[in-house]
């Protein structure tokens, strides 16, 4: 696998991770602000893809449902700091040989890593 590094400390893997969570913290950090006001009136503010534009973003009020509001309040009681990365993650890295569409199992091994 010619390009690819298996140790966790260096390529386009750990480069990718470290992006996505620096997203989910944003995400996780703004919805976090917003969770009292959210749970109050019971809806959300969504943008409205049928009126919306590269140019012009509209956005609409939107009722929660059961799953939203259990997930607002889970990252309203959990969620406390940025998620940490650490590259030290026991054993090699795994990854699929380039020529692999199977990645549904790395996906899983990642995300219970990045979980932890």
């Amino acid at each position: 696998m010619k390009g690819r590094t298996t140790d966790g400390s260096s390529g386009q893997t750990w480069k990718d991770a470290k992006k996505m969570a620096t997203m989910v913290d944003l995400w996780m950090a703004a919805v976090k602000e917003q969770t009292d006001d959210m749970l109050k009136k019971g809806s959300r503010r969504k943008m409205d893809m049928n009126r919306s534009s590269s140019e012009n973003l509209v956005m609409k009020k939107e009722k929660l449902t059961e799953r939203e509001r259990k997930s607002i309040n889970w990252v309203k009681k959990n969620y406390i700091e940025k998620i940490l990365i650490s590259r030290e993650i026991d054993g090699p890295v795994p990854q699929q040989d380039l020529r692999s569409m199977d990645c549904g199992i790395f996906v899983m091994y990642y995300m219970d890593k990045l979980s932890k």
